[in-house]
């Protein structure tokens, strides 16, 4: 039961019980309320909404995510006021967002590479590995893609899944050129830190990470509308 109550605190705020005729006089995404109310939200997605239950689970948010709200943000004559200053202070945060995730990345490569002990390929071993590099890039470049078509702080939940298959995908591939160049190292630790890469991408790695990251989103908010 509590776990029920607090999913829907998450959803749409412990006021939940208060909308409409009941609705709490002065409830506002503006002034002295703004800062229990999640601007992120309002503007398309929160942060913390993202990959739950992963090693970069930013945990439940503190702010209240309010459907009331977001309708009367959207629906505000004085909106693109308040846009323009929720979507300066997402970007600063998606920012940090971003450089931490690169900077963790780089850790784990680090970690990765010091497993490395590469031995000659096959000819055999060879084909398959410049074949699957190839289909990686390929992957890649379709989540690229994905990434670029995604509009203003719009539509970033949309290919959520599609991009969950590629982003899989990519991994699996990525596994399986480490066991082929490097078949005496420590394979756990190398699947292990595969799989964190993969997920600190989904963030913001040094690659576009598609629909619904805080990289995309951040690309899109500097391209011209």
């Amino acid at each position: 039961m509590n776990e029920m109550r607090a999913t829907l605190d998450s959803l749409m705020g412990r006021d939940r019980n208060e909308y409409g005729a009941n609705a709490k006089k002065g409830a506002s995404f503006k002034a002295d309320s703004v800062h229990r109310v999640c601007k992120f939200y309002l503007l398309d997605f929160c942060p913390h909404d993202l990959f739950p239950n992963t090693r970069v689970d930013l945990g439940p948010c503190d702010r209240e995510h309010r459907a009331d709200l977001k309708v009367a943000f959207e629906t505000d004559p004085e909106r693109e006021f308040y846009q323009a200053l929720f979507e300066n202070e997402f970007a600063r945060y998606l920012q940090r967002l971003v450089d931490q995730m690169e900077n963790r990345i780089k850790r784990v490569q680090q970690r990765i590479d010091a497993n490395n002990q590469p031995v000659e390929l096959s000819k055999e071993n060879e084909e398959r590995v410049n074949s699957m590099n190839a289909e990686i890039s390929e992957l890649l470049k379709q989540q690229d893609e994905a990434g670029s078509k995604a509009s203003r702080f719009r539509g970033f939940r949309g290919d959520i899944d599609a991009a969950e298959k590629l982003n899989e995908k990519v991994a699996f591939l990525q596994r399986e050129v480490s066991r082929l160049k490097n078949p005496n190292a420590d394979i756990a630790t190398i699947r292990e830190s595969q799989l964190r890469v993969g997920v600190f991408s989904k963030l913001g790695s040094a690659r576009p990470a598609g629909p619904c990251s805080p990289r995309a989103t951040l690309s899109a908010a500097s391209s011209p509308t």
